[in-house]
């Protein structure tokens, strides 16, 4: 691919859904790729890991800059970016912060904020973007991941690596489905990877650990209809006061926005799957007791009704 091209190609991982460059929305200013030197070459090879947009790169030296633009407002959808070093060194900056990375070695750093790629020779790697809340459940781990020097030669950094490097040659085999439980595996070990090795200060691990439990206890009850503030506090016996301060001090939403979250994710889950259940009995397995409440919070989270999602997902 020539250098021309290179920064635009870019850009285009880094496109949220269904944003599309035109002629009247140019690119110019807002990321730009150069050499110090006649040569160059590259190659980028695309692939969509259900919703996640994944990218693997093998180039020649060269600096990537992504700088404020026309697009600025547009990109900024709070989606980050998993970057793995396979081969090669290079340095990223991003908000005062840089990191040199070496093979084996991975960080996280986010696409609605300026930053300086400088990779000093051949290089390959493998990116991931993946939407802020998918990956961060806590904001601590959210606060100490970013912009840091991450290790994938061992333990779970050394899982997610592989499993996310196999995921990306074999992805042309799969199915949706089995793309969907790619998806998860992949956003649960970068998870894992990152608890193993971020160090969360003392103040904030009764909170932390608090949180981890109202989360585990949702997560297995998403069926129950009945689930709510009180039935948690009265199953873990923590008043509801509780509760909500431990929850919003690691995360951004609410009990009850985490509730419907999941169930949403639930459903979607099942109309990629197929077969031919009612979508008011899926919704209603996971927990929502009314059609109308389902369909509208489905289309106001992903923005496409769940008919429509259904019939689309299946081709």
């Amino acid at each position: 691919m020539r250098l021309a091209r290179w920064g635009s190609a870019f850009l285009e991982l880094m496109l949220p859904p269904r944003l599309v460059l035109s002629a009247s929305q140019p690119d110019t200013g807002l990321l730009d790729a150069f050499v110090e030197g006649p040569d160059f070459s590259g190659e980028m090879q695309f692939g969509d890991i259900h919703t996640l947009r994944a990218c693997h790169i093998a180039a020649s030296k060269h600096t990537v800059i992504r700088r404020d633009g026309p697009l600025q407002p547009r990109l900024a959808d709070d989606r980050l970016f998993i970057l793995l070093q396979l081969r090669g060194e290079a340095s990223f900056e991003q908000a005062g912060r840089t990191v040199e990375l070496r093979p084996r070695e991975w960080s996280v750093y986010e696409t609605a904020r300026d930053f300086r790629a400088v990779n000093k020779g051949n290089v390959e790697q493998l990116m991931i973007l993946v939407p802020r809340e998918r990956l961060f459940h806590n904001r601590l781990i959210a606060e100490e991941s970013l912009g840091r020097r991450l290790d994938a030669t061992s333990g779970v950094g050394s899982l997610a690596a592989n499993f996310a490097q196999n995921a990306m040659e074999e992805l042309s085999a799969c199915s949706m489905k089995a793309r969907s439980d790619i998806e998860e595996i992949i956003i649960r070990l970068f998870q894992q990877a990152l608890a193993e090795q971020i160090s969360i200060p003392s103040d904030g691990g009764t909170k932390f650990a608090l949180a981890q439990k109202i989360r585990a206890y949702i997560d297995s009850h998403l069926e129950d209809p009945l689930l709510s503030v009180d039935k948690i506090a009265a199953n873990l016996g923590y008043g509801k006061r509780s509760l909500h301060k431990a929850f919003a001090a690691e995360s951004d939403g609410t009990i009850g926005t985490y509730i419907l979250k999941n169930r949403l994710e639930r459903c979607r889950k099942e109309l990629i799957a197929g077969g031919s259940e009612a979508i008011t009995k899926i919704a209603f397995k996971w927990g929502f007791n009314s059609s109308a409440h389902f369909s509208t919070s489905f289309k106001e989270t992903y923005g496409i009704s769940p008919r429509d999602f259904r019939q689309t997902a299946l081709g």
